[in-house]
Formats: structure tokens, sequence, C-alpha cells
């Protein structure tokens, strides 16, 4: 799809979004010391945003050890073991229990059981991938505590069994992000799909924000159905319609325009405004990112702080 024509073709935001609380802290700390009991570490990333959730303090601490990287094919030629995987879907969580068994072959013949730790920032979803592999695994029930909200899961779990014949264990862990997210755009982005907590960022910078990504990639969706005459790049034209459509009004008539922008928001992280990635996934611009994201200092603030999208989606 084209973008809109007319709108805007860049979009600044000069400050990062940064959410680490202690918990985090004492999280990454647990990692490190149980990593010597692992035998393979299986990292979620948000599909939506495969490069601006790669948490560059895990890379710290996981080193040189055995990965699995919970993602779509289109990073298969970086050289990294990836998979993808849905919790919904039955075949998918065979695919990654099979995957975490051939990984672990050498401990097979030992008779030994094979432990994973899952890893991943807040909200990718750890606690219900877990608790899909032990449902097809051994047919029993949630083992692993989930909910739409970021930060569910403050702890390291004990071990967790998803299988048997051969046996395999694995770890909850907390979602944990980086201290600091060095690029501002990269923030939002994390943070537009429900990674960092609505009440830490700005609800209707990140409407704004998603209204424009929603033009760039041409999609008008929205238009048709929140009931709009046409695709608009106003995002208080946009969030004061919203308000009047779903009834958010003070007395006096007045919109609500913080309950618009919010529901703005929920009706995309359902996927109901439509499915695309905000970031660029060609493998040039992957690479590109991994360098700033190792080496922030390597790119000027000033660059960081404005998104123009290179490419038209198509």
């Amino acid at each position: 799809m084209a973008a809109n024509l007319g709108f805007r073709n860049a979009f600044t935001f000069q400050q990062s979004i940064n959410w680490f609380p202690g918990h985090m802290t004492k999280g990454l700390r647990k990692i490190k010391e149980t990593l010597r009991n692992v035998d393979l570490i299986v990292e979620l990333r948000d599909s939506r945003v495969p490069i601006s959730s790669i948490n560059y303090e895990f890379e710290k601490v996981i080193g040189r050890m055995n990965r699995l990287v919970l993602l779509g094919d289109t990073f298969r030629k970086l050289g990294t073991n990836v998979a993808f995987s849905d919790c919904r879907d039955n075949r998918s969580i065979k695919t990654l229990l099979s995957s975490i068994k051939e990984f672990s072959t050498y401990k097979l013949s030992s008779n030994k059981k094979i432990v994973a730790m899952v890893v991943g920032m807040p909200n990718v979803g750890k606690s219900s991938i877990i608790n899909a592999a032990r449902q097809t695994g051994l047919n029993k029930g949630k083992a692993a505590k989930t909910g739409s909200l970021p930060g569910v899961t403050r702890n390291l779990s004990t071990l967790i069994k998803v299988f048997e014949d051969p046996d395999i264990y694995i770890y909850d862990t907390p979602g944990v992000m980086m201290p600091f997210i060095p690029n501002p755009i990269n923030s939002l982005k994390v943070a537009l799909t429900g990674g960092i907590k609505d009440d830490v960022a700005d609800v209707e910078i990140m409407a704004d924000y998603l209204l424009y990504r929603l033009n760039q990639f041409g999609s008008n969706i929205y238009v048709e159905k929140f009931g709009l005459e046409k695709p608009t790049d106003d995002i208080s034209f946009l969030l004061n319609h919203l308000a009047k459509r779903i009834g958010a009004l003070q007395s006096g008539g007045i919109p609500q325009l913080l309950t618009a922008a919010n529901f703005f928001l929920t009706q995309y992280r359902m996927g109901k405004l439509g499915k695309f990635c905000l970031d660029e996934i060609d493998y040039d611009n992957v690479l590109k990112e991994i360098e700033l994201g190792r080496n922030p200092e390597i790119q000027s603030k000033n660059k960081l702080r404005k998104e123009s999208l290179s490419k038209t989606p198509k």
C-alpha cells in the first residue's frame, strides 16, 4: 500500500521513554545467576518491533550461549537461529518443542533433563508461550501467570515442566527493558506495542505516532472503522471524533481526548487496525540498527529523534 499523499513524511520525538523499575534490576541479576543451570535461551521478540525490541542487556548477559529467537523467517539469513511461534497454534508450539530438543541433542544421550530459559522485554508473551508448551507437551493447564499489561511476571519462576521423554523444563523470567533506550523513536515503538506501561509514556503522542504510521502504510482501515469521510493526518481531529463516537464526553459535551487516545491504541493492539511491522526489516537496515543498539554513540541524538521512513511501505 502506498502512503497517503500530502501527509507527514517524518515524525519527530525528542525524549526517550524509559521504564526500568527495581524488579527488573533484580530479575536481570537472577537471570545471570541461573544461567549456569540452563542449556538453551529462548528469546521472544515482538514481531511488530523485532529490532526495536532487542534488549542489548540480554546480549551482554547471554553471550555465546545457545539461543533460539522466536520471530519470523525474515531474519534467517542474519545467521541467528530463528523460529516463528504463536501460542494459539498447536503446530507452532510443537515446532518450538522440537527445536528445543534439537538444540540439546548432546544431553539426550546422557539421559539428562533439558533446561531452557525464556527471556524478553515485557508483554511479549513469555508466560503464554510456556503455558501453551505445557498444554501441548503434557496436556496440563497454566503454570505461569499471564496478563495483558507489561510487568505481570516479576520474579524468576521455579522450573516448569513442559514435556516428557525427554524431560524439558523451562524457567519463566520477568520482562526486562533496557535501562536506557538511546533511540527515542524506538522507545516510542516499544511503548506503542505495549512493552512499556502507558502511564509512563504520553498516550496522546503514541496515538499521534500510530496515526502517522497508519498513513505512511497507506492503511485506511481506521477510516471505515471509525466512520471518517477520509484519512486524516490531524490527531486532534481524530481524537475529538473518536471521543464523540464512543461517548467519551465530560459534562457539557467536552471530549475526553485521553480516553479516545487509549481506545485508539487498544484497537491497534488488538489487531483491528491491520497488522504491520513498525521496524524496517530489510537486511542492511537490520544490521545498521543492531550496530546502533550496541554502540548508540556512533549516531547523533538529533538523527535518532526523527524518523523519516526511507522507503514507501508496500
